[in-house]
């Protein structure tokens, strides 16, 4: 994915992030949907989501070369992402996987007759969770960081727009309309100042920089969790939608297939969607790729593989569902606030492999 932006694209490796996120959202407002060579690598990056729930349901069995091969490969990912200011949820949704299947691991470990033993723990039950608790710290200072970032330059922004325009009580949903604006304005600020208008924050009476950095990295929060309500019932309203057929969540296979057909087969998301460019829930996806019968009929199925699944990894199996469950919880706990399938759905496909018995000769 890295060779993809810095060198496919052109962008190199020393364009600042801002730059490049607003070139990204302009070619993709233009109708540019994303490269088939970052379809492939959103499909490999999955398996380290799919690593670290087998390191964790399988603790015992984990050697030290293997936890430092899954640390360095974790943190190159990261590394990735921290530098493209994106894969916050991903990261998330590893954690949160990684933390299930730990529980899983104690369970199954120490539970005697559906009963924890609590007598039986051992210091190995405590290493994976002390593993992820700095794991979490580290992301929650990224996500932190782009937050009150983000918080920052729609303070600098909004003192821009101010002395653009005499009156200096204006509030920010009147300053983010002004056509005069200054030259260097990030339109991404802007955007920014909208979504903190839209939950009632102003900013015009606000004096430190920090302060106004903070109220924004909260108000980003608070959106994170309730956007969803919002996104679906645009949806809903939409009177001319073309379902996608499942290429809106898995948008990969439709760039791999054109690159090897030479045939556009991808959704075009700017046009069928009024809301492009902002998460939309799991049901809203489901919706937009299949319609109400067969998006119900998958919510139904992902439940009986849930709890199938979590009854298999409790009892210490390692069957297809067991190793899948913890995306499964991920994915469902999830799904009212966005959709992570387009990251997570090809974990399926890794967890297959898992299966595949590994024959060796012996000496």
């Amino acid at each position: 994915m890295t060779y993809n932006f810095a060198i496919v694209r052109g962008f190199g490796f020393d364009v600042p992030v801002t730059e490049l996120r607003s070139i990204v959202i302009e070619a993709a407002s233009a109708g540019y949907v994303g490269s088939w060579l970052g379809g492939v690598g959103r499909l490999f990056v999955s398996a380290i989501a799919v690593a670290w729930i087998v390191a964790c349901l399988k603790w015992k069995d984990l050697s030290w070369p293997a936890l430092t091969i899954l640390l360095v490969s974790t943190t190159a990912v990261f590394a990735y992402q921290a530098k493209f200011e994106g894969g916050r949820f991903f990261s998330s949704a590893i954690l949160l996987a990684s933390f299930f299947a730990t529980v899983g691991f104690f369970v199954s470990d120490v539970g005697r007759e559906q009963r924890v033993n609590i007598l039986a723990v051992r210091p190995i039950h405590v290493a994976p969770v002390a593993i992820l608790l700095l794991m979490s710290v580290g992301v929650a200072a990224y996500n932190e960081m782009v937050f009150v970032s983000r918080g920052a330059r729609s303070a600098q922004t909004f003192a821009q727009l101010k002395a653009a325009d005499a009156p200096a009580a204006k509030k920010v949903e009147e300053a983010v309309g002004l056509e005069r604006l200054a030259v260097d304005q990030n339109p991404l600020a802007v955007a920014y100042l909208q979504y903190a208008a839209n939950f009632g924050i102003d900013l015009s009476s606000a004096r430190d920089s920090h302060a106004i950095a903070t109220s924004y990295g909260r108000a980003m929060a608070w959106i994170y969790l309730t956007q969803g309500v919002g996104e679906f019932d645009r949806i809903f309203r939409i009177e001319s939608l073309r379902h996608s057929a499942g290429l809106y969540q898995f948008s990969q296979i439709a760039q791999v297939l054109s690159k090897l057909t030479g045939k556009d087969m991808r959704y075009d998301v700017a046009e069928n969607l009024s809301n492009y460019g902002t998460y939309i829930t799991l049901p809203g996806s489901l919706y937009v790729d299949f319609g109400t019968v067969v998006a119900l009929v998958l919510a139904v199925l992902v439940g009986i593989c849930l709890r199938a699944g979590v009854e298999s990894m409790f009892a210490g199996a390692s069957t297809f569902l067991a190793i899948l469950a913890p995306i499964l919880f991920v994915v469902v706990i999830t799904g009212p606030v966005t959709t992570l399938v387009p990251n997570l759905w090809p974990c399926a496909f890794w967890t297959a492999l898992t299966q595949i018995p590994i024959r060796t000769k012996s000496p």
